[in-house]
């Protein structure tokens, strides 16, 4: 084989299929434009060695999906803390605004009793 790289950019119109037999591959089609990739498992293989490919993909794919799972997390954690932050902030805004009393500051609090006695 020739050493090569090639990028495809795939979308949810991606679809992969994957066949067995005595000459198993693993078929993928970036888009619904007809052209695809094919990995396919040299027949002198083993059973054994087969899977052992197979799995090889299964846990690249696998790694690849965790950390595009991890990074969703992150970023949905980061968009909830950010709208907590600022419901906060607008709340506060609202009491100081109507003259309500919030115990944010114990230091300007105790300097606000020490000038009403």
């Amino acid at each position: 084989m020739t050493h090569f790289n090639v990028t495809f950019f795939v979308s949810t119109n991606t679809t992969v299929r994957g066949t067995g037999g005595s000459h198993p591959a693993l078929n993928v089609f970036p888009d619904k434009q007809g052209g695809y990739l094919t990995f396919q498992i040299d027949s002198r293989c083993s059973p054994e060695e087969r899977i052992a490919i197979a799995d090889r993909f299964v846990t690249a794919v696998t790694g690849w999906r965790d950390e595009m799972v991890a990074e969703a997390d992150r970023a949905r954690t980061t968009a909830e803390e950010l709208a907590a932050a600022q419901e906060e902030i607008a709340r506060l805004k609202a009491e100081r605004a109507a003259g309500t009393k919030t115990a944010v500051d114990p230091v300007q609090d105790e300097a606000e009793r020490a000038t009403e006695q």
